[in-house]
């Protein structure tokens, strides 16, 4: 139970500081916070395509550095 709670915990703080970065819908955020983990801090061509402003100069990069470090806290 624990752990879970720490999850969720984690996760909404990752969630809110990709939204500090790029405003988007919740469930767009979670399939974003999604990829990052998968892809190990990649971005894949398909949610590239799916939100074209993540391949705007930086955008990605913040994202990734601000997610890590909501987690990490």
């Amino acid at each position: 139970m624990r752990e879970e709670s720490r999850y969720l915990r984690s996760h909404g703080r990752a969630r809110a500081a990709l939204k500090d970065v790029v405003e988007m819908p919740d469930q767009q955020a979670d399939r974003v916070l999604r990829s990052i983990e998968q892809n190990q801090g990649e971005l894949s061509n398909v949610l590239a395509k799916e939100v074209p402003v993540l391949r705007e100069p930086g955008v990605w990069d913040e994202i990734v550095e601000a997610v890590s470090a909501a987690v990490q806290e």
